[in-house]
């Protein structure tokens, strides 16, 4: 038999169509595929970047379109729901996260997940995800956080 443990579950109304990136794709400001599952942060107006170390996570990217908008790469963006992700820390149930160190901007990461780390601070003005499966614990470095 085997064991139960939360899934990750995208609604769509948990998610949003957005512009991608720091800057236009002439610009080389652009996300792409390879940057699916990382933890994003807005950035700009409409517009939503991949988060840096300690950067509080607004949403995770689920998709990239094949088409631009304004000059900036276009996609799909999770706002909530669970996320499956890598943890970089040993972590106890009901913690907060925050996006740790990712790869580089357009590099796929080894296991195709967004990497995450317990917080080390926290806008009370805003939601944040925290870990409701796996802990980090007997070397399980995969986990599910959920937006709160």
């Amino acid at each position: 038999m085997s064991k139960f443990a939360f899934k990750a579950m995208v609604d769509e109304r948990d998610t949003t169509t957005a512009k991608l990136g720091t800057n236009t794709v002439a610009n080389s400001g652009d996300l792409n595929s390879n940057d699916i599952g990382k933890p994003l942060k807005l950035t700009a107006a409409d517009t939503y970047g991949l988060c840096a170390d300690g950067d509080q996570i607004d949403g995770f990217l689920l998709s990239v379109a094949d088409y631009t908008a304004d000059g900036y790469a276009v996609g799909t963006v999770q706002l909530g729901g669970r996320v499956r992700v890598e943890i970089k820390t040993t972590l106890d149930i009901g913690d907060i996260v925050e996006a740790h160190t990712q790869t580089a901007r357009t590099v796929a990461s080894a296991n195709g997940l967004g990497i995450v780390s317990e917080h080390t601070k926290v806008d009370a003005t805003r939601k944040v995800w925290r870990l409701v499966s796996g802990t980090g614990i007997d070397g399980d470095l995969t986990a599910i956080i959920e937006k709160q």
